[in-house]
């Protein structure tokens, strides 16, 4: 099975909790993408001028080809990392035209809770479309955290 690993790769905690994701994945043995590792793209010392001004339309062939090909897409959520957000956009059109796609979500913010919460008071509320698509993406399993991403992975491979 091929891993799709989506997220934001522009800080250092957000690249530290995809190396996270990356070991959990290639401890299972399973071939995988994860864009960061795309020197291609990332590895702006060694690109053109040329090949720079170029780089969006890249990023989108490159990054959806894999889209395409993956089995199972991992999407570390972050509400300001917008290409992640399209790409989760571009996975539910896939899986509304027929593809197969195992997702798992993983939103990592600190004020989660199952406690009550009211009006002005509540301390933390998903974008509600976001919250859809992932629902609609995990047959209403919704997030998990990242030490449930092992336990997701291996029941996914159970099943094929």
């Amino acid at each position: 099975m091929f891993v799709y690993i989506a997220g934001d790769i522009m800080s250092s905690g957000s690249q530290f909790e995809l190396s996270n994701i990356e070991s959990i994945v290639a401890e299972l043995g399973l071939d995988y993408y994860s864009p960061i590792k795309n020197k291609g793209i990332n590895d702006k010392k060694n690109v053109t001028v040329e090949e720079n001004n170029k780089l969006a339309e890249k990023i989108v062939m490159e990054d959806t080809e894999r889209l395409r090909r993956a089995d199972i897409v991992i999407f570390n959520i972050k509400e300001y990392a917008i290409g992640t957000l399209v790409e989760i956009g571009q996975v539910l059109d896939m899986v509304e035209h027929g593809e197969e796609k195992h997702c798992i979500f993983l939103y990592d913010d600190i004020r989660r809770t199952t406690l009550p919460e009211i009006g002005d008071r509540r301390s933390w509320s998903v974008n509600q479309y976001l919250y859809g698509a992932v629902l609609k993406l995990t047959d209403g399993r919704g997030f998990v955290e990242l030490a449930e991403v092992r336990d997701e992975l291996e029941k996914i491979v159970a099943q094929h």
